[in-house]
């Protein structure tokens, strides 16, 4: 799809179409499958320059995307033709790797972000569909990661070796 590049991030828009975001060396790009991922066409450099390091949806061609570099999050509605950046959600400083790396849309329509800040990772929540943030402090000492919902919350891992559990809709977290 993307020669000489790695693709960092997936998603599942619903009905058929599946996209993909780019990180270095050809950063900022999303293609997209309107058959399951059986072919791909560039929808374009939609983050110049910042690397997409994640993609989520709850379908319904509604999807997140999460820059790595700026932690800008953007949307999409229209199955991922066109993207508005809804500015940015952490002022995160990683001295070696991408700033943030884990988003997600909880069941509840809850937008979550985790940052790889040096000074330890964060929690940001949304509740209205990214247009307002609240940073939840620090989680972890260390970076966190990817973030998964499982049967009875949502999971974090973190650099620090440590798994962070939201029994709440990501209103607080345990380790």
């Amino acid at each position: 799809i993307v020669p000489r590049s790695r693709i960092d991030a997936l998603a599942y828009l619903g009905r058929g179409v599946v996209i993909c975001g780019t990180r270095g060396p050809h950063s900022g790009f999303i293609h997209k499958s309107q058959d399951y991922g059986a072919t791909w066409r560039k929808v374009g450099d939609i983050t110049p320059s910042e690397d997409i390091t994640c993609l989520c949806s709850r379908e319904g061609g509604v999807g997140y995307l999460l820059t790595g570099q700026k932690v800008h999050v953007w949307k999409t509605t229209d199955y991922g033709e066109t993207w508005k950046d809804l500015g940015q959600v952490s002022d995160a400083s990683n001295r070696d790797y991408a700033n943030a790396y884990g988003m997600i849309v909880t069941s509840k329509g809850t937008l979550l972000v985790a940052d790889a800040d040096d000074d330890g990772g964060h929690i940001h929540r949304s509740t209205d569909r990214g247009a307002t943030w609240q940073d939840l402090g620090r989680i972890s000492p260390r970076a966190l990661y990817r973030l998964n919902e499982v049967g009875d919350g949502v999971i974090v891992n973190g650099w620090a070796g440590h798994i962070y559990k939201s029994s709440d809709d990501g209103q607080t977290w345990r380790d």
